[in-house]
């Protein structure tokens, strides 16, 4: 009788390896996953569903900073440049336009993101007002949320936001006076639905020296655009630059484990150590002066996330973009429990490192033709040297394409 389940457990033993072993750490349990998943690399063709823009649209796209999924389905599409948010419907019809440049109701300028609000509600983060515009359904606008104290006499910037029945999650950065500059706490934390923070989960202190004109890069990374947030309320955030780990917070806002993953980014190349912190201007006497920068020899280990409606993590790494020919992206797939069981590799007519790639939670992706140019071109704004490729930049017309996994 014992024969039988010692061949059991050889056969087991070896995927629970692959799959990640979960080891005690004070207390707290870490999912340490091997380099490999224990079902492999999958390739996923990306298959064209509908396209948008273009010189023969009617809707021209500025800069696209943000792309979503919004009720019934819809996609919607945050024009940073024009202030505006595009709607489209499953199949790509366009709908509506929301929003426009202004201060005020149902305007917005500088935003950075979108969001889902109870209610099928579309909500428009503006970064440095640290804001988010609120949109009802039919495009009027709703009330708009300020999270945190107005009465603390801090600046406050949002980076993103989600949200999850009565609570708002948010990663920004609030700043006051120092003595040499300006004091700075990153946060990531929950809200409810006013604006009243309820519980921090993460924060990061610093400061910015107005004595000394220097980007390092090191001292920059938080987890900016890189956590999600779970059907079941559950945050998933990496809080290290260099390591592939990611906390797991419970909707009550504790650490509950911690996922980990053997991993070796790739080096940069020169070329992309210099598109690193680009553009970063102060201003001395009233002239506009180039930072100095201290940048990394790689790219931070996790660049995004993002959960499906099974709960399953699907991780953007480091080298995601660079993985070969052919190959879009790829994503490392987690469990619920934390366990890698696969990597898959999304290939298709498109240039990782040209176009711009975002992942909707329906399986579906929305590819931005040329938006590495576009940013450029904004940025030539900027640097008088880059003013030729400004112009002819100028004359190109984004394209928005919309793939499915088939």
């Amino acid at each position: 009788m014992r024969l039988p389940l010692i061949f059991t457990l050889v056969a087991i033993l070896p995927v629970v390896a692959a799959a990640g072993e979960v080891v005690q750490i004070d207390g707290l349990p870490h999912v340490r996953n091997q380099g490999h998943a224990a079902q492999g690399v999958q390739t996923v063709p990306l298959q064209e569903q509908w396209r948008v823009g273009g010189v023969d649209d009617e809707i021209l796209f500025g800069f696209v900073n943000a792309v979503i999924t919004g009720p019934d389905g819809n996609v919607l599409v945050l024009d940073t440049q024009l202030s505006a948010v595009q709607v489209y419907s499953p199949d790509g019809r366009h709908l509506q336009t929301m929003g426009r440049e202004g201060d005020g109701p149902g305007e917005f300028r500088r935003a950075q993101n979108l969001m889902n609000l109870p209610g099928g509600r579309t909500g428009v983060i503006c970064q440095m007002l640290g804001q988010i515009v609120a949109f009802e359904r039919d495009g009027n606008p709703a009330s708009s949320v300020t999270p945190g104290d107005p009465t603390s006499g801090r600046m406050g910037v949002i980076w993103d936001a989600q949200c999850r029945g009565d609570f708002l999650y948010l990663s920004g950065q609030r700043i006051s006076p120092g003595q040499e500059g300006m004091k700075t706490t990153d946060y990531l934390a929950r809200f409810d639905l006013t604006g009243a923070e309820q519980e921090p989960l993460l924060t990061k202190e610093g400061e910015l020296d107005f004595n000394r004109a220097v980007f390092v890069e090191r001292d920059m990374y938080f987890v900016n655009g890189r956590w999600a947030l779970g059907p079941d309320g559950r945050v998933y955030a990496p809080p290290h630059r260099d390591r592939y780990l990611i906390n797991v917070y419970a909707p009550d806002g504790t650490l509950e484990r911690v996922i980990e993953r053997e991993f070796q980014p790739r080096q940069r190349t020169q070329a992309e150590n210099d598109r690193i912190g680009e553009g970063l201007l102060i201003v001395v006497n009233g002239e506009r002066v180039q930072m100095e920068r201290e940048v990394e020899e790689s790219d931070p280990c996790i660049a995004g996330m993002f959960v499906d409606d099974e709960g399953n993590l699907w991780v953007q790494h480091a080298n995601s973009r660079h993985i070969g020919e052919g190959i879009v992206c790829q994503y490392d797939v987690f469990d619920p429990e934390g366990h890698l069981v696969k990597q898959v590799n999304l290939t298709g007519q498109v240039h990782p490192l040209d176009d711009g790639f975002f992942p909707l939670r329906d399986g579906r992706y929305v590819v931005a033709e040329g938006l590495s140019a576009a940013r450029r071109g904004m940025l030539a704004g900027i640097n008088e040297s880059d003013a030729e490729e400004a112009d002819e930049l100028e004359e190109e017309d984004l394209e928005l394409v919309c793939y499915g996994t088939g």
